[in-house]
């Protein structure tokens, strides 16, 4: 595909400049309701939304189309606005030789995947904002990703001229690269057999040979987080028994949790960072990686019982509800990178700044413990004072060295950066996406079930089921600007059924399994192929292109997702209908996965769990609680709840032993229970940790108004749940409730 790349620029290069017409500064986005749209509104370029008036134009007066991809948190394409986009020498050109269109990926995630497929095949690379000319027949013959001003419009001359001089050749070159790329997007054949073990072992062989030992995370270059093959790393772990795929996850997530891609001052995770050490961040937030980091942490302190993995955990979600929460609990986007044109403004700390918010012994420890890392300086742009803030050493480590307890030195830096928050809070906020993703919003939801913050997760599915929907009940993919719009796709659906799977799990309310049960046939009736396999959108997007693939991106794929909630639901309901289901997906992309495997990681987990719960036998109908009997009694002013198991069965420890299993738990207003001891169990899932016989868990009263001399103890109801298991059969969990 680089030849045809390097066909076309050399016709381009050998065109003259054609005359130039100015035009009106306000342009055709001002209707728009993206916020990355409303960015570029007054622009003197004359863009155009992507839409049929464009498109329409474009083929009335043949012109070739820039087409211009991005997302409002994207700092080079704040630069390349600034630098080429504001400016009337381009804007000549631009508007009288060409049809501009600006499009917000996160609105069209299909138009992004066509067109960053294309620059990927013609430039070997990708990235935003990401720049294609297209023939009016919508077909890309020329990308590139962010270019300064000169060389921008050196191109232009060179590309209009072209296109006047040698149309033909160039749209027969770009229908080639179309025909490629529906070919690579195309359904394919549908696989026959079930990804199997080898590959799920190869899969981990792989990520073991890529892992960085030194620093963690994988590969050589900039560090991304990869969420997708750290949670298959903790599966791996827990499923095959293997302590080198936790140490692995562990490593990196360490790394993260105390590097510079962590927020040590207001919590939260940034995208990525630009160096190997997890340093030096770019500084953008989305709401993607919250979610998937705050279920890393989740999982990895269920798995090591380490409550410093939760207290990351709930300082994402902590930040979440304070910066991408709206009055009505839905999730936001996304928070820049950049204030007034400086990337990391608002996130440095100069040694002036930190010795105005702390008092001498304060800044001392964070001098002497912490260390600030310089953010590089691009040739031409503002530069930030200051440094990134970050943590050479673990607070085991920092404990032990100061001679003091880990959990009383935690509060103290809590404390400390307690401060620096109220000193970072005074400065200009970077600009926040308002706009709500349903799809983001269901794996915001996923996380903070698997978390148990039930109410926020409750919140913001509400939301969406409230504005989200059209009147036949169909999901809306964007709300902005006090409406809702763009239909879903299939990856909209996919994430929120993950979220509704994990709120379900969690509460046992049918309401939850009601709207997932919906949502699915929606999705099957909308996007489901012949294959088996799900097409990105409904095929009404401008485009004869079908997207039907389910590769992970920075983002699991909706395919990989939903196999996920199936399996999810068939754990908690233990109905053999959600495992076919998750079965009939992994085998639908069998043939893809064992092509190239490493762009499959989240479907490979999938097909790893689904191998495991195939061989639990299951009781369709019956219940835990057919096997468990459940009581509460008052003994010195203390509840015990009494769960009496029958012989040969036993209910999972709290902690669980593995993500999947459903932990034993008792909650009350007011009480804090307190488990008893678990003992181990061998079984063919490895040693698992399990109550047996007759289990007591006394509840503590957390707040004394709760239970007094004069109390009412019959109007306090105690919630259990817990899961009965005989050495192979599991039945679907049961909810009980209790009264004192």
């Amino acid at each position: 595909m680089q030849v045809f790349l390097f066909a076309i620029w050399a016709i381009l290069m050998t065109m003259s400049t054609q005359p130039v017409h100015a035009q009106e500064t306000k342009n055709h986005l001002a209707d728009s309701a993206s916020p990355y749209l409303q960015q570029h509104v007054y622009n003197p370029v004359d863009w155009y939304p992507w839409g049929e008036e464009a498109l329409k134009r474009a083929k009335e007066e043949n012109k070739p189309i820039i087409l211009s991809v991005g997302y409002s948190t994207c700092y080079w394409c704040h630069v390349m606005e600034r630098e080429v986009f504001e400016h009337d020498d381009v804007a000549k050109i631009m508007n009288a030789h060409f049809i501009n269109i600006k499009v917000d990926r996160e609105e069209r995630p299909d138009l992004d995947e066509v067109y960053m497929l294309a620059t990927q095949m013609m430039t070997g690379r990708g990235g935003w904002p990401n720049n294609v000319l297209l023939t009016p027949d919508l077909e890309p013959f020329f990308a590139v990703t962010y270019m300064p001003h000169e060389a921008w419009k050196d191109m232009l001359v060179k590309a209009s001229g072209g296109w006047t001089v040698n149309e033909k050749p160039i749209r027969a070159q770009a229908k080639e690269v179309m025909n490629a790329i529906q070919g690579l997007l195309s359904a394919g054949v549908a696989g026959e057999e079930d990804i199997s073990g080898e590959i799920i072992d190869g899969h981990f062989s792989w990520l073991e040979q890529h892992y960085d030992s030194e620093e963690g995370g994988f590969g050589s270059g900039p560090r991304f987080p990869d969420e997708s093959g750290l949670l298959f790393l903790l599966d791996y772990a827990a499923l095959r028994g293997n302590d080198e795929a936790l140490s692995m996850a562990r490593m990196s997530l360490d790394k993260m949790m105390l590097g510079g891609l962590h927020d040590h001052v207001g919590g939260g995770f940034h995208r990525y960072c630009v160096d190997k050490k997890w340093r030096v961040p770019h500084f953008e937030k989305m709401l993607y990686n919250q979610a998937l980091l705050a279920r890393s942490f989740t999982v990895l302190a269920e798995r090591t019982g380490e409550s410093v993995y939760k207290d990351v955990a709930d300082g994402i979600f902590d930040f979440t509800a304070e910066l991408l929460t709206n009055d009505q609990g839905a999730f936001l986007s996304a928070i820049d990178a950049e204030t007034d044109a400086m990337e990391g403004a608002y996130y440095v700390w100069s040694e002036v700044d930190l010795r105005e918010a702390l008092n001498a012994e304060e800044f001392r420890f964070v001098f002497d413990w912490y260390e600030r890392a310089d953010v590089p300086e691009i040739p031409g742009h503002k530069h930030v004072d200051g440094g990134v803030i970050y943590q050479p050493k673990s607070f085991a480590v920092m404990a032990q060295e100061l001679n003091k307890d880990e959990e009383v030195l935690r509060q103290e830096t809590k404390s400390i950066f307690g401060k620096l928050k109220s000193k970072r809070d005074a400065r200009k906020l970077p600009r926040i996406d308002t706009k709500i993703i349903s799809g983001w919003n269901g794996l915001m939801v996923d996380a903070l079930a698997r978390a148990g913050r039930i109410e926020q997760a409750e919140k913001a599915v509400r939301f969406v089921l409230a504005e989200m929907r059209d009147d036949d009940g169909n999901l809306y993919r964007i709300y902005a600007g006090g409406k809702a719009y763009q239909k879903a796709f299939f990856e909209d659906y996919a994430f929120m059924m993950g979220g509704l799977a994990s709120l379900y799990k969690e509460t046992n309310d049918e309401f939850w399994l009601a709207i997932l049960k919906d949502m699915a046939a929606r999705s099957e009736k909308l996007f489901m192929q012949e294959s088996g396999k799900y097409a990105l959108s409904d095929g009404d997007n401008g485009l004869d292109v079908k997207i039907v693939n389910a590769h992970d991106a920075a983002i699991p794929s909706g395919t990989s997702v939903l196999a996920h909630a199936y399996l999810d639901l068939f754990e908690a309901m233990r109905d053999p209908e959600w495992l076919d289901k998750a079965a009939k997906i992994t085998k639908a992309y069998q043939g893809d996965v064992a092509k190239n495997p490493q762009a499959f990681a989240h479907l490979i987990h999938a097909a790893m769990r689904l191998e495991v719960l195939r061989k639990q036998k299951t009781t369709p109908g019956m219940r835990s609680e057919d096997r468990v009997k459940s009581s509460v009694v008052i003994e010195d002013g203390r509840a015990k709840v009494i769960l009496d198991v029958e012989e040969g069965w036993h209910i999972n420890a709290n902690p669980a032993s593995m993500d999947f299993l459903i932990p034993t738990e008792v909650s009350a207003p007011g009480m804090s229970p307190v488990y008893p001891d678990p003992e181990k169990m061998q079984t063919p899932l490895g040693d698992l940790s399990v109550y047996k016989g007759k289990v007591e868990i006394v509840l503590n009263v957390a707040d004394e108004n709760v239970i007094d001399d004069g109390a009412d103890l019959t109007t306090i109801k105690i919630k259990t749940r817990f899961q009965a298991c005989s050495e192979d059969t599991c039945l679907a969990p049961s909810s009980v409730n209790l009264k004192l």
